[in-house]
């Protein structure tokens, strides 16, 4: 019973660290981006003069390097997610940022539509689910962007939040260059650190739990990528009743 409760509390406390670091991180980057959007607003006249010489020299050329440097400038000064709770957000931007370093595209879309849900499960779940999303696709082989936008790529995770009149939804899907073993609703994983990989599904079905919510998780042959899976995650948590 020791040994269970301190795995409990040094869970609780490894959720709460990494999700304080998340919020320190995306906090940071919104500063950042109000900085770069301040002196872009501060500079726009300046822009505006430099592009005007340009064109009247007939230097066509520079001048669209110029709306390129401007618009990269504009780019990274944009937030990374937008799904309308800030705890999402903070959790979101740091993962795209994680994914963007090992060339993973992480998509987004839909907003978080449940109110009351607390910081700590809503680090549990989307956290859980991206960490293992990235680990998935870490490993597979850096293939070109299928022809369909439809169509999900090697390098792409695929995360969206619905709803229906009852129900939350949250559907993560990514491809996988292994199949996942699924022993019910648990991921058999070759992992030397079975116990605490083992916990991030456990931990987002601890959560979901909590709401009273079920977690549906599938692994299947791709029908479009030869050789590859198709892992997918979801969540579906009722809305509290209004009394």
């Amino acid at each position: 019973n020791f040994i269970i409760t301190q795995r409990y509390y040094k869970r609780d406390a490894e959720i709460n660290g990494a999700f304080l670091e998340s919020q320190v991180r995306y906090y940071e980057s919104i500063e950042k981006n109000n900085q770069d959007m301040k002196k872009l607003r501060h500079d726009y006249k300046n822009h505006l003069t430099v592009l005007a010489l340009l064109l009247d020299n007939g230097d066509v050329d520079k001048a669209k390097e110029y709306i390129n440097d401007i618009g990269d400038s504009l780019n990274s000064a944009t937030p990374l997610s937008h799904t309308g709770n800030t705890i999402a957000d903070a959790i979101i931007s740091d993962k795209i940022q994680k994914a963007q370093a090992l060339d993973i595209n992480l998509k987004v879309d839909g907003q978080f539509s449940y109110k009351n849900m607390k910081a700590i499960d809503i680090c549990s779940i989307i956290g859980n689910i991206l960490d293992n999303a990235i680990e998935a696709i870490s490993t597979n082989d850096k293939k070109s962007q299928d022809d369909s936008e439809e169509k999900l790529s090697s390098r792409d995770i695929s995360l969206n939040f619905s709803k229906t009149d009852s129900f939350f939804v949250i559907e993560e899907t990514n491809l996988s260059s292994k199949p996942l073993m699924l022993d019910g609703d648990k991921i058999v994983t070759s992992k030397i650190d079975k116990l605490f990989h083992g916990m991030g599904i456990g931990n987002i079905k601890e959560s979901v739990e909590k709401y009273g919510g079920d977690v549906d998780i599938k692994c299947d042959p791709s029908k479009s990528h030869d050789n590859e899976y198709v892992f997918s995650i979801s969540i579906m948590i009722p809305f509290p009743i209004e009394e």
